[in-house]
């Protein structure tokens, strides 16, 4: 028998470990940007992240509606439109860099699709929820709900009100 019969055989048990790994551990299978210096958290390491580093903030790409209803504790709302795929980052912008954020949304689809957005602002630490606030909730994890967090202008007493 040649090498080249077993090329095929090779290539297949590569593919089923791609596939194996991406479904097991989460890994990003596709390099494309900077996606790939993102943490991927479920709802148990989200929860970790938050309780261990008080600097850590949810950002919430959701509507601002949605945001009101039911949010992570200290979350901040910074929309994202998935038509246009543009990030509305002015809530963002009074943030350091070096921050960590932890962006979710209600499934996980939005947010995912943020990312790259996020990235773009330079922040050196994102963190993503998986499977988003939804699964959060049920796992009975902290929410809060009520009026829109102040942006940073607003917190910084610069308001125009």
């Amino acid at each position: 028998m040649s090498v080249l019969e077993y090329i095929p055989v090779s290539i297949i048990s590569l593919l089923v470990a791609v596939v194996i790994w991406y479904l097991c551990l989460g890994w990003e299978p596709w390099p494309f940007g900077r996606r790939w210096a993102v943490k991927h958290h479920h709802a148990g390491s989200a929860r970790r992240l938050l309780e261990e580093d008080p600097f850590a903030i949810p950002v919430d790409v959701r509507p601002a509606t949605s945001f009101r209803r039911r949010r992570l504790p200290n979350a901040i709302n910074a929309p994202f439109d998935l038509a246009s795929g543009r990030l509305d980052g002015a809530a963002l912008e009074h943030l350091d860099r070096t921050t960590p954020i932890l962006v979710y949304c209600d499934g996980g689809f939005r947010s995912r699709r943020a990312l790259d957005a996020v990235m773009e602002l330079e922040f050196r630490s994102v963190h993503h929820l998986r499977q988003g606030i939804l699964v959060w909730a049920v796992l009975g994890h902290p929410t809060e709900s009520g009026s829109e967090r102040l942006t940073g202008q607003d917190e910084a007493g610069m308001s125009d009100e």
